[in-house]
């Protein structure tokens, strides 16, 4: 059985490779159901993918998330060949940006506020929303999000330039104006023409061919996925609140908390226009952005 991971919410294809000798389209038909009787796209031809013998599967952004399974009928001179092994699994994506780290009663709680008035409390969200790009300049993509990465081709291997990496959306290759549809392959021995293997803890992703080889990617590749994480560590929530608490004293307080020591130096370090705690930095350490690949 061969399982397609793809993002729900957003139309898809997957490459469909029939035994040699076929004299025409296989014919898809995705159900919902292990048993195939309820339909849930119905009965479509694939679509010639420009490469011979491999043509295109598709699924609507419809689909909600979930495991279709799903039916094949392939034309041959001797007649019409199911092929029923396979499946399409949809993972649910967040396309929206979840604003903060911690809630506001966490924030009051932290700075030790007992209540605060309406506009006070604006205020501190403001704040605490104000720490999330801050926290993720340091670590990357915290909050879990849909992301497009293009880059150049025209060699075996390219690092995405987004992490942590949740999951891969679409891997799309040009050759001029040409596109290619690629699908993920576990192992160099299930690699197909359009293939393309992940290593997904360093976010490399490996152009191979039908001879289990790595070849070039054609001139552009367009990547979508899904970045992020699944949970906000605790760390990284005491940090966000920490640096929250940092911008609200400064701005708020007249810069109370400025630490300056008996070198001159101040306690913490300056990111683009931030402020940033060398506390807050040492809470990081353990989601800190890794380098990426030249």
């Amino acid at each position: 059985m061969t399982a397609v991971n793809r993002i729900a919410g957003t139309a898809g294809t997957f490459n469909v490779v029939p035994s040699a000798g076929n004299t025409g389209a296989p014919v898809l038909t995705i159900y919902s159901d292990a048993a195939r009787s309820i339909v849930a796209v119905a009965a479509a031809a694939c679509t010639a993918s420009g490469t011979a013998g491999i043509y295109l599967g598709a699924y609507p952004a419809t689909l909600a998330a979930g495991t279709y399974y799903l039916s094949f009928a392939t034309p041959y001179a001797g007649g019409t060949v199911a092929d029923v092994d396979d499946t399409l699994v949809l993972t649910t994506a967040s396309v929206s940006v979840t604003v903060g780290f911690a809630t506001l009663t966490d924030f009051q709680t932290h700075l030790n506020l007992r209540s605060t008035s309406n506009t006070t409390a604006a205020e501190l969200q403001g704040f605490l929303d104000a720490s999330v790009p801050v926290i993720e300049h340091i670590t990357g993509p915290i909050n879990s999000r849909t992301v497009v990465e293009i880059h150049d081709g025209n060699q075996p291997m390219i690092a995405l330039r987004r992490r942590p990496l949740l999951a891969v959306a679409s891997v799309t290759e040009y050759t001029g104006k040409t596109s290619t549809a690629l699908a993920a392959a576990a192992t160099p021995a299930a690699a197909i023409a359009t293939s393309y293997l992940l290593d997904a803890d360093s976010g490399v992703l490996w152009r191979y061919g039908a001879a289990g080889v790595p070849i070039d990617f054609g001139d552009t590749v367009i990547v979508q996925t899904s970045v992020g994480l699944t949970a906000v560590p605790p760390n990284v929530r005491l940090a966000s609140l920490m640096q929250a608490a940092h911008m609200y004293q400064s701005s708020q307080l007249g810069g109370s908390n400025r630490n300056v020591n008996s070198n001159g130096e101040d306690g913490y370090w300056m990111a683009q226009a931030y402020g940033i705690p060398n506390r807050v930095r040492e809470l990081l350490q353990p989601n800190q952005r890794l380098p990426g690949l030249g």
